[in-house]
């Protein structure tokens, strides 16, 4: 009768270690999916750089590279730069026109790939429009859009200045696309010029 006593104390002993190392199991293997499930989700975003940002004076442009650092495309980059001032009392934005707004595909990194792409700042955005005083708009018969754009050149000049002396930065937003998963994903970048 004792034997079967110990037996049967055996067998408990061990089922309640088997059910304890089935839960400490289960446990280990929902945080090693929870941290694979997060690593693939990551690894399926596009990776981009905004590299830097160059004032060039003699055509009044500032050049933007961005390059693809991962294997697969980007797809659907929109890019918005602004000039940005921040202060104590004020914030400062003033949003600036690129020659292309929106762009279908970024190539991922590869032996014959070009992963780089170069955006122009080529004026001052459209959106602009209301903070140019269009006082005076009748003068030597002037309409709105050749006040704005008489207007915008000049403002546009000297934001450039503005920009070269350290006085603003230039903020750039890209956001992006993987091209496998959708999934998205924003970079900003602050430069002084």
């Amino acid at each position: 009768m004792c034997c079967n006593l110990c037996c049967k104390e055996n067998s408990d002993i061990f089922q309640l270690m088997f059910s304890v190392f089935l839960t400490i199991l289960s446990i280990l293997a929902t945080i090693l999916l929870t941290i694979l499930t997060y690593y693939i989700i990551y690894s399926l975003k596009p990776k981009l750089r905004i590299k830097c940002a160059c004032l060039e004076r003699h055509i009044n442009k500032i050049k933007i590279t961005v390059e693809n650092l991962g294997k697969f495309n980007a797809i659907n980059l929109r890019i918005e730069a602004c000039a940005y001032h921040s202060d104590n009392n004020n914030n400062f934005t003033y949003h600036l026109k690129v020659d292309h707004n929106e762009f279908l595909i970024l190539q991922g990194k590869g032996k014959n790939n070009d992963n780089t792409k170069i955006f122009k700042v080529i004026g001052i955005a459209e959106s602009a429009r209301e903070y140019i005083e269009i006082e005076d708009r009748n003068i030597n018969n002037e309409t709105i859009e050749e006040k704005f754009k008489r207007e915008g050149d000049e403002k546009y000049t000297k934001l450039l200045n503005l920009l070269e002396e350290g006085k603003l930065k230039l903020r750039v937003r890209l956001h992006s696309y993987h091209e496998f998963s959708g999934l998205g994903k924003s970079e900003e970048e602050l430069f002084r010029l």
